[in-house]
């Protein structure tokens, strides 16, 4: 269905949209307590803390990931380049 950079650019806007959805959700069952149980700001503010502390740690944990994969990949291009040049050099001569 989706192919090379367009599957990318969609695991992209799906991140940004559970990340967002990470942060908007607490605050909106907050205040769904705060009008059900008639205790307002309460469950409101724990929704924002709750909400802003669980999205800060998600981009945090995929800050890492991203950098990791960045690292094993640039290692991983030198490996292949170290490889190749392996590969090309030419056999020794007989004398």
């Amino acid at each position: 269905m989706f192919r090379g950079s367009d599957r990318n650019e969609m695991a992209r806007y799906a991140v940004i949209f559970q990340v967002g959805m990470e942060i908007a959700v607490p605050p909106a069952g907050g205040a769904l307590l705060d009008w059900y149980l008639n205790t307002t700001p309460w469950f409101i503010v724990a929704g924002v803390v709750l909400g802003f502390t669980v999205g800060l740690f998600h981009l945090v944990q995929m800050s890492n990931r991203l950098e990791e994969v960045n690292r094993v990949g640039k290692s991983g291009e030198q490996q292949q380049l170290k490889t190749k040049s392996e590969d090309e050099t030419p056999p020794p001569r007989s004398v």
